[in-house]
């Protein structure tokens, strides 16, 4: 194991189940850590909310963890299986209701001190992962390298370890963070839905069981699919990593409207009756129509929001910011500029007075929201560019920046087309997307690039 290298990727630890990272001895030390600089940092016992996707191994991981915490004497609040947003609004909101004296002199503290998921997103059950919470946000670099010090100290240190354990274990207690939230969104949401149709995908992820009953309780009539808590088909032929899949569903059940979220639910597809996806980018332009967000001029997206809505927000004298993706950059941008608005096209919508986390269901169901507001909207939507993706495996091309730089340039000023080129936060590829005002000129020079970048070994 490379002791010096970041133990994180883009907010968070992400790999196939079999990686050193992921078992049990090393998982505990990770708690470790984790426990050790808490105690450091505040000096005292503290809360720590957990809760895991349906994968099978999230349970093995969740214990090994747990008892890392608890060495150090930290409680931990057991959600079971929850998304993702769900802890970040916990993190942001909870208060306990018991403990008045909490609420008369802390009313502006947060009761928990950090957050963890266990979770790979939308990848596929071989493999799982470990996101990080804070009360305002992701875990940022330098906590990761902090960390990650500590980690690595105790690994190869063992009485290091024996010298930092707590005096008194910390406890494991279960905390019923379902209820919590549902409660918070009836309180938040107003709007009844009469009725509207809607499939929901929840590819057997997180939100299984979940979001169905939060739907129907504002009002839907909800027809459930993927809703198992199987995690050995988590994100299968299913959610929002399939949106085409939404459209057959939509067919199938005679609903008007699906909602397709990923495996730990902070991100969101919609489709229409009508074939109609709506991606990340056209969510956001929606919601922008909010009457809560309607008055914010800053909205963050990063370098794969398309060109067309950049375009639409000028024209509504609103201002889009990109940023590198990945959503702690989008949070961290949202901060920098006091805003509340932040997208990333394949579906993570920030709404930063709701969490400090992009949330599938609370997404859906504001863009749900102006269209009960403003049911004309749709023969209104903004002009997209088109945009056609494509992977390569890094074992397929040699990197040299400088060469892919200069013809990406070359590309981008031949048939004035946007080009990303990038590797991957969570898997071994590199990622290439080409935007252009027509689809089949997108789609050629996509082809040429990646025949260029494969061929040539640049």
């Amino acid at each position: 194991m490379n002791t010096q290298k970041n133990i994180f990727i883009n907010s968070g630890i992400r790999h196939k189940i079999n990686h050193e990272l992921l078992q049990p001895k090393s998982v505990t030390t990770l708690g470790h850590a984790i426990g050790y600089l808490l105690a450091q940092d505040f000096e005292m016992s503290c809360p720590i909310l957990i809760a895991t996707d349906t994968r099978p191994s999230g349970q093995s991981i969740k214990k090994a963890l747990i008892k890392g915490l608890t060495d150090l004497g930290h409680d931990v609040f057991d959600a079971g299986i929850c998304p993702t947003p769900f802890v970040a609004k916990a993190l942001k909101d909870y208060k306990p209701e018991e403990d008045e004296d909490f609420q008369d002199e802390e009313e502006d503290e947060s009761f928990f001190t950090v957050g963890i998921v266990i979770t790979a997103s939308h990848n596929s059950a071989e493999y799982n992962g470990i996101k990080i919470l804070t009360p305002f946000g992701y875990a940022d670099i330098e906590m990761e390298e902090e960390i990650t010090h500590v980690f690595n100290t105790f690994l190869h240190d063992s009485k290091l370890v024996q010298e930092s354990l707590a005096d008194e274990s910390g406890v494991t207690v279960d905390f019923d963070l379902k209820s919590w939230y549902q409660s918070e969104i009836l309180n938040t949401v107003q709007q009844n839905f009469n009725n509207l149709s809607m499939v929901i995908d929840s590819a057997h992820g997180a939100t299984a069981q979940i979001a169905p009953s939060i739907f129907t309780s504002l009002g839907f009539k909800t027809t459930a699919i993927n809703n198992s808590l199987d995690g050995l088909k988590i994100n299968q032929n299913s959610g929002c990593i399939n949106p085409e899949l939404l459209i057959q569903a939509i067919e199938n059940n005679k609903t008007e409207w699906g909602c397709a979220f990923d495996g730990d639910g902070d991100r969101v597809m919609i489709a229409h009756k009508s074939g109609i996806i709506f991606d990340g980018d056209d969510i956001a332009m929606v919601i922008s129509q909010h009457p809560s967000y309607s008055k914010t001029n800053i909205i963050v997206g990063t370098v794969m929001t398309n060109q067309g809505l950049q375009d639409y927000f000028s024209s509504k004298h609103k201002k889009l910011i990109r940023t590198q993706v990945g959503e702690r950059n989008i949070i961290a941008e949202l901060i920098k500029h006091q805003a509340f608005l932040g997208t990333e096209t394949c579906g993570h919508i920030t709404l930063m007075d709701h969490a400090f986390c992009s949330d599938g269901i609370f997404a859906a169901l504001m863009f749900f929201e102006v269209l009960t507001i403003y049911p004309t909207l749709l023969e209104n939507l903004y002009k997209k560019h088109k945009q056609e993706h494509t992977s390569i495996p890094l074992n397929q091309l040699s990197l040299d920046k400088i060469a892919i730089q200069k013809l990406i340039t070359s590309l981008e000023k031949q048939h004035k087309c946007r080009i990303i080129v990038r590797p991957s936060n969570t898997e071994p590829i590199l990622r290439i997307m080409v935007e252009h005002t027509d689809k089949n000129q997108a789609l050629n020079i996509l082809l040429d690039l990646k025949n260029q970048l494969v061929q040539n070994k640049i």
